[in-house]
């Protein structure tokens, strides 16, 4: 899911969990991003929704390259921000399990790249 989203909105998200039924090790068909600020909103939105045009729209379609035969809808959450889901999380019983199970938080990060500075999210140590 995250190679899906960044596809879309790379470095633009700072928070993804999707939950995932333990028998199977598939997800329970619903996941949270947030995104970094409005603009990747709208981006991811943009994209998602292809408003243009195009082939890449994933709303209301299969997710590619997954068995799965749920379908994809983005709509708005009530929350977003690294440091509000962090709360949020940190007593669920979820945080306690290893780390494929648990939500993925992300920091910004600069790095040179050829002399050039460039914007990357880094995946942050486990959140417990």
């Amino acid at each position: 899911m995250l190679e899906i989203l960044d596809s879309f909105v790379k470095n633009e998200y700072d928070f993804f969990y999707m939950p995932v039924d333990f028998k199977t090790n598939c997800n329970l068909g619903f996941g949270y991003v947030s995104m970094i600020n409005a603009d990747c909103v709208v981006k991811l939105y943009k994209a998602v929704m292809a408003l243009g045009g195009g082939d890449e729209q994933l709303n209301h379609k299969h997710w590619p390259n997954t068995p799965s035969n749920k379908i994809c809808e983005v709509v708005y959450a009530r929350m977003q921000g690294r440091s509000d889901m962090q709360k949020l999380c940190r007593d669920w019983a979820i945080m306690q399990l290893p780390d494929e199970y648990r939500p993925v938080f992300f920091e910004k990060v600069v790095m040179r790249k050829n002399g050039k500075e460039e914007v990357v999210m880094k995946r942050c140590k486990s959140v417990r």
